[in-house]
């Protein structure tokens, strides 16, 4: 898992090329991107070493919207 804070994006210059926020190796793939909303005290909830927080259910056809139904955009 790799988090981002969009604050440390820089927006200087980034109006119509877009942002890399990682290089990939060759022949590796993004599987999943999701919003995650920043803790109030802002501490980070992380889940323990080794374990993976549960994903939310996708609402009926927001799969099919976002195209990762046949795994598009993957």
């Amino acid at each position: 898992m790799i988090r981002q804070k969009v604050s440390e994006v820089r927006s200087i210059g980034r109006s119509t090329q877009g942002v890399r926020l990682i290089r990939l190796d060759d022949g590796d793939r993004v599987a999943a991107v999701t919003k995650i909303a920043e803790a109030a005290n802002g501490d980070e909830d992380l889940p323990p070493a080794g374990e993976t927080p549960p994903e939310p259910p996708l609402e009926q056809g927001q799969a099919e919207a976002e195209g990762l139904a046949d795994g598009e955009g993957i």
